[in-house]
């Protein structure tokens, strides 16, 4: 099995080892730790790192939230790109880390209106995956207030493609 993360991740990860001792260590198989990252904490410019794993690559970037806070760019050998990002405030690098992708999976905590600091509201992440030009939005990441909110309808002030709000369970086809 192999974990990447951000270096923040990592000493979590660390903690967590020293706290549970042996109960966390793999006995039956092979754990690689892979760090990635290099986020200054601005969430701008520094360009994480990536790795692959077969047919498959992930490129971390770092993003407004906390200091070893990242995003992903998952590729797959076809081209096929999911974005990914947890909390982040806007930055340009969720712009970079979405650019061209088929599927943006975005976390929207507020709705319009009730931006709560270091995450996105539906407007925000519409306007990052237009300027992105990403094929298709999922939000996710709801906080109690979304529940009376239109968060699609929010999106769309900026964003004109295709949308979902995320559920548990949720599949998707890329």
């Amino acid at each position: 099995m192999t974990i990447a993360g951000s270096a923040g991740f990592m000493r979590m990860l660390a903690s967590l080892r020293e706290l549970h001792g042996h109960w966390l260590d793999a006995a039956t198989y092979t754990l690689t730790l892979v760090t990635l990252g290099g986020n200054d904490g601005a969430g701008e410019g520094a360009d994480g790192s990536s790795v692959s794993f077969g047919t498959w690559s992930v490129r971390a970037f770092p993003v407004k939230h906390i200091e070893s806070s990242l995003s992903y760019r998952i590729t797959d050998d076809r081209g096929k790109v999911l974005a990914f990002s947890g909390d982040s405030d806007v930055c340009d690098s969720l712009v970079e880390m979405a650019r061209g992708a088929d599927v943006l999976l975005i976390e929207a905590s507020s709705p319009d209106g009730q931006k709560a600091e270091g995450h996105l509201t539906p407007s925000e992440a519409g306007e990052i995956a237009r300027r992105a030009g990403v094929g298709r939005v999922v939000l996710t990441h709801f906080y109690p207030a979304c529940d009376q909110a239109d968060m699609l309808g929010q999106l769309r002030r900026t964003y004109s493609g295709e949308a979902v709000l995320a559920e548990d369970g949720m599949r998707l086809t890329i």
